[in-house]
């Protein structure tokens, strides 16, 4: 069912209950919400763990990867010098 009232889509997803998916193939269904959330109070904390959003975790890995490159760039530099036998 798709409307475009996203006040009325909450309030249908929270008549369900708890939307935690989890380990089990069924949904919690917990009716005991967190206010402003589709979580019950037991799975709030574990859907809203601080540092663990994908954007910081995408940022984490392009920082990486940008060491790496550096990293490569200065063992290539070393290695010319010393086939040059500057070093």
């Amino acid at each position: 069912m798709k409307t475009n009232n996203p006040v009325l889509d909450l309030a249908l997803v929270r008549a369900l209950g708890c939307q935690w998916l989890g380990d089990n193939p069924t949904e919690c269904g917990s009716k005991d919400l967190v206010d402003g959330a589709v979580y019950c109070k037991l799975h709030h904390p574990l859907m809203y763990q601080k540092g663990t959003a994908l954007r910081k975790r995408r940022k984490d890995i392009r920082v990486a990867n940008q060491v790496r490159d550096l990293e490569s760039l200065f063992n290539e530099a070393v290695a010319e010098l010393e086939s040059e036998g500057v070093l």
